[in-house]
């Protein structure tokens, strides 16, 4: 298994995540490098996205920074999203996004089935953990992003016609993609994210160490799956026999006749 290279490549796009405010340089408009155009996040790897705002930077007289307007895309948080740290230990996964307010997001997956438990203030998610059925998924999560099929929220858009050219900042390139009013830079060597931004939001990606074992979920949504998969097991398991008699003027005899009936 060639973990090492990619994990070195992986640190390496984090510092420039790190130092990212927003990449510099005269936009390019060339041609579209061969490559991905967006690179997906191995397994036993780990992301942070920070979140920030303008708001953050303001200074208003009274001294209180104003909190971010919620967002419509912010699952159940009642505020907007502060971080966002996702970690894939194939076949399990786990993204944890907590707000401005300190309100906790957890969304899991066991291999098998996705779990959404958290802590809110105001409002959100129910206390205890619930199970997600895609099919149902959008009824049942606001915006429910299923990150078995991608790794970053709102990254869905980039495509060969969203792409506009290129810049270079300290040395390293970056494939910029734009669609309105957002704008996403990708790293030109490893094609990760490094920067989104939409009006007054910023996004910035950042690579953490990665685990070294599968990742545990967490525990309202631990008991959730042990509790499912006790009642299958219970399910599968014959129960005793149960005497019914026979329906009148069937012609059988009338002693009671056994069936099986699944275990209590």
């Amino acid at each position: 298994m060639k973990i090492l290279p990619t994990l070195l490549v992986l640190f390496e796009a984090s510092a420039i995540a790190l130092q990212a405010t927003e990449p510099a340089g005269t936009l390019k408009q060339e041609p579209l490098p061969p490559g991905p155009l967006l690179q997906r996040i191995p397994d036993f790897s780990s992301w942070r996205v920070n979140f920030s705002y303008v708001q953050d930077q303001a200074k208003p007289a009274d001294g209180n920074n104003p909190p971010p307007t919620r967002r419509d895309d912010t699952f159940f948080l009642p505020a907007a999203p502060r971080t966002l740290t996702i970690t894939r230990t194939n076949p399990r996964w786990l993204a944890i996004m907590k707000d401005v307010q300190g309100n906790l997001l957890e969304q899991c997956f066991d291999g098998e089935r996705e779990f959404v438990s958290g802590s809110m203030e105001q409002g959100g998610v129910p206390q205890g953990a619930f199970i997600v059925i895609p099919d149902f998924a959008t009824g049942v999560v606001e915006k429910h992003i299923d990150f078995s099929r991608m790794d970053f929220p709102d990254m869905d858009w980039i495509s060969k016609e969203t792409y506009k050219g290129t810049q270079t900042n300290n040395e390293r390139t970056y494939l910029v993609f734009n669609k309105g009013e957002i704008t996403a830079w990708v790293d030109l060597a490893s094609r990760f994210p490094v920067q989104w931004k939409k009006g007054g939001e910023t996004r910035t990606f950042e690579q953490l160490p990665p685990p070294s074992r599968m990742v545990d979920l967490p525990p309202q949504s631990a008991a959730l799956a042990e509790a499912i998969k006790k009642d299958l097991e219970r399910l599968k398991r014959p129960g005793p026999p149960k005497m019914i008699p026979p329906r009148a003027g069937s012609g059988q005899s009338s002693a009671a006749m056994p069936t099986s009936q699944p275990a209590q």
